[in-house]
């Protein structure tokens, strides 16, 4: 039998057909994006691993031997701590006492004509050189007042900053040495404290070494820090010609204004350098001599 034609669809039912058809290939779509982004992370993937592992050299049984590479490591930044930490301690100043008090040494008062000129040049020098070896004293020489009175001094040291001003007076009368110094804190100047010390003249190096010990004990200090180098109290006693240079060194060092003083003060440093390189009062004073004539120059 002859089978009947169907009939044409209906326009409603083209229409769902041809909606199921549009979904159909949207499903298609779909699945094709999400099998090529699978492939494409597998692929990612396996160049990363392949990148992470290091192929050695077949060994005795003649297999290779996959070895997993290690991880570069991280890069961390330190802080700059500044110049000063890149020096070694040997450019670091030997005193590293935070609460280190600064002072001032005046030239002494000494009548002229009657003290011995070692008196007049040695003694400050003497005094700078073992105050300033206390780790908890720092002798201020380059502002230091040039004044003589402790007074007007002790103003000066309060607007610079300076804790301490010692001064005094230094004579050699009938073969007896006088020195009386005062200690004036700056802060408070009308209060002062006197340290005297009386000795033979003879023993002028004893004398000065118990004239700083005293000053150290008014001043709550303790002296038990050995200086760098060797001091002039460790001399032997046959040398009264490198002490009568000192003082000589020293007198011009005072009149440091004059270009030709500061030059000979030099000079008499390095003569007494060159006949005991490890006295320390003769490097303290050729360093003092050198900033002068530089200071001049400037």
């Amino acid at each position: 039998m002859n089978e009947r034609p169907q009939p044409p669809p209906t326009i409603v039912e083209a229409q769902q057909q041809h909606a199921a058809a549009l979904k159909r290939r949207e499903r298609r779509h779909a699945t094709i994006v999400v099998v090529v982004g699978l492939l494409l992370v597998g692929a990612a993937a396996l160049a990363i691993g392949r990148s992470n592992t290091v192929t050695m050299p077949p060994g005795g049984d003649g297999d290779a031997a996959v070895v997993p590479a290690r991880r570069p490591k991280k890069r961390v930044l330190q802080p700059v701590l500044g110049a000063a930490a890149h020096h070694s301690s040997d450019h670091l100043p030997p005193k590293v006492d935070t609460a280190a008090r600064r002072l001032w040494i005046l030239p002494f008062e000494m009548p002229k004509g009657s003290e011995p000129r070692w008196l007049r040049g040695a003694l400050p020098l003497l005094l700078r050189s073992k105050l300033d070896a206390l780790a908890t004293l720092v002798v201020d020489e380059q502002h230091a007042s040039r004044s003589r009175d402790v007074a007007r001094a002790a103003r000066e040291a309060a607007r610079a900053g300076v804790d301490i001003v010692i001064g005094g007076t230094a004579r050699v009368a009938a073969g007896q040495l006088r020195i009386e110094a005062q200690i004036v804190h700056s802060h408070k100047p009308t209060v002062r404290k006197v340290v005297k010390v009386a000795s033979a003249a003879s023993a002028r190096r004893r004398a000065v070494d118990e004239l700083a010990r005293r000053l150290a004990s008014t001043l709550q200090v303790k002296i038990d820090t050995p200086p760098a180098r060797r001091a002039l109290a460790l001399w032997p006693a046959g040398k009264p010609a490198l002490l009568q240079l000192l003082g000589r060194a020293e007198s011009a060092l005072l009149g440091a204004g004059e270009p030709a003083s500061t030059a000979k003060a030099a000079k008499l440093y390095r003569q007494l350098i060159g006949a005991d390189r490890n006295l320390a009062e003769a490097h303290y004073g050729l360093a003092r001599a050198l900033g002068a004539a530089r200071a001049s120059t400037v």
